[in-house]
């Protein structure tokens, strides 16, 4: 169940919010200030926040510049009475995901937090895939089934016990890199310094 923090100073807005997601099938909390939400969606890690701006302890703004960059923030939707462009602006700066205007035409609100949420599990995804990928290119982890991936992995094994150069061929983007990265690891020198040197970049002469 996806979960959504309302961020509001009115108390009838964000009770109204708070049943109308509810009865869409969301867990639900909520703030009425600038230091709850930050310490709330810390805690509670939810999956979508609507914010309001103007919030008693600090602004809607200084919860974005809070939460920006923190570990696995909450996608922020603005739902405010500022209908400017400097508020706009200054929000999806800060990384607000979408910006609503008071008041909020409740069909929207319901198709912009079901993109909200889409939109997080997509980007849980792809910080999974980027985490998986960086620990592959670190670790020398090659992954594959077929009949010459397992002879690949022979090579390695065969080539790691010797003290020997040895010279990886093939065009660019096979993973030539990955290959010695792997043959490092799992070498008798896996301690030391693996130092990738980019030739193409090396100055002639």
């Amino acid at each position: 169940m996806s979960r959504i923090l309302i961020v509001d100073d009115d108390r009838s807005i964000r009770r109204t919010l708070e049943k109308f997601l509810q009865s869409e099938g969301y867990e639900v909390t909520t703030a009425q200030d600038a230091p709850s939400a930050i310490t709330t969606a810390e805690a509670d890690k939810p999956d979508v926040m609507l914010l309001d701006l103007g919030l008693p302890g600090g602004s809607g703004f200084d919860v974005l510049a809070a939460l920006e960059g923190k570990p696995r923030p909450p996608t922020i939707v603005v739902v405010t009475a500022r209908d400017d462009m400097q508020s706009t602006v200054k929000a999806i700066q800060l990384g607000a995901y979408e910006y609503l205007v008071k008041p909020v035409d409740i069909d929207r609100l319901k198709t912009v937090v079901q993109s909200a949420i889409a939109s997080r599990t997509t980007r849980d995804k792809l910080e999974e895939f980027v985490s998986a990928a960086a620990t592959v290119q670190q670790t020398g982890v090659i992954l594959g089934k077929s009949l010459l991936i397992r002879e690949v992995w022979k090579q390695i094994g065969a080539v790691s016990t010797t003290r020997a150069p040895v010279l990886i061929a093939g065009e660019s983007g096979t993973g030539k890199e990955l290959v010695a990265r792997a043959i490092h690891t799992a070498s008798a020198d896996r301690e030391r310094p693996f130092v990738a040197v980019n030739c193409t970049a090396l100055a002639q002469g």
